[in-house]
């Protein structure tokens, strides 16, 4: 049960620095970060920024892609980003 709540409280962190990153890029604006915080379910969150980002072209989803890289090449590697 412990190592589920370690994992749970990595993902989070994981979207938490995302979100941060995506919003210090100006690939976010200051309603969808907010509307992002806003959601409770993680799934939710992640599929809202996901379109949103894949939304706006290829220049906002290659910062996402290369940020995940840097934070998480494990993720990345384990989804086919690497």
């Amino acid at each position: 049960m412990r190592r589920l709540q370690d994992v749970a409280s990595a993902m989070n962190n994981l979207q938490r620095s995302l979100l941060d990153k995506l919003f210090e890029k100006k690939v976010l604006t200051d309603s969808e970060r907010e509307t992002a915080d806003e959601m409770q379910n993680r799934g939710d969150k992640a599929r809202f920024v996901l379109d949103t980002v894949r939304r706006k072209g290829e220049a906002a989803s290659s910062e996402m892609i290369e940020f995940l890289r840097e934070v998480d090449p494990f993720l990345c590697k384990h989804i086919g980003l690497i």
